[in-house]
């Protein structure tokens, strides 16, 4: 396909920490100046706005990491899919996060009925497993994306049908479709 994918990549969204500016070049002197600048996080924008898949990964060897997806996993709108990574597959000997832990916290995420999807796989990145698990997990969203795209299509053509089935039966009234006055006329040209 032709369509073009927009990825962001976000490490933690929650907050940003602030950024002291340099001591270089000042091209002007503004005392209401603040000497940090502003973190770009999600205090400051929507990170889910435009958004139509999420990918959270979280380290199976570390708690505090699956803590973080705990509580960050039900502000996504539930319109959006979601994969659940568990990384470092490769450090199983120091798991503290079970597999069946998540997939009973992502069972017990209140989602509305018709919502998205919500996944869970494991996953290192030292070795590439769980890669191809991910790149399939992209068609979500993007089939996604694709089908609300259709569905506004559609509901543009059953538009289209209804207002030239109107023009239709407005047209049927008129005298272009009377047939004895198209004779006359046909008779007044020849």
């Amino acid at each position: 396909t032709d369509d073009i994918v927009k990825v962001e990549v976000w490490d933690i969204v929650d907050k940003g920490k602030s950024r002291k500016k340099g001591d270089g070049l000042k091209l002007e002197n503004d005392p209401q100046e603040s000497d940090a600048e502003l973190a770009l996080d999600a205090e400051f924008l929507d990170v889910y706005k435009n958004c139509n898949g999420v990918i959270m990964m979280f380290d199976i060897t570390k708690q505090w990491t699956f803590s973080y997806i705990m509580k960050e996993l039900p502000k996504v709108p539930d319109h959006i899919p979601v994969c659940v990574l568990g990384n470092h597959r490769d450090m199983g000997e120091h798991r503290v996060i079970l597999p069946d832990d998540v997939r009973d916290f992502i069972k017990s995420s209140n989602r509305l009925p018709r919502s998205s999807y919500i996944r869970y796989a494991e996953s290192s990145l030292r070795n590439g497993f769980g890669l191809k698990y991910l790149h399939k997990f992209f068609n979500i969203p993007f089939l996604q994306l694709q089908r609300e795209t259709l569905l506004r299509q559609l509901e543009t053509n059953q538009l289209d049908i209804d207002a030239t089935l109107e023009e239709l039966s407005v047209q049927h009234e008129t005298e272009e479709q009377n047939y004895d006055l198209f004779l006359e006329l046909m008779d007044t040209k020849n």
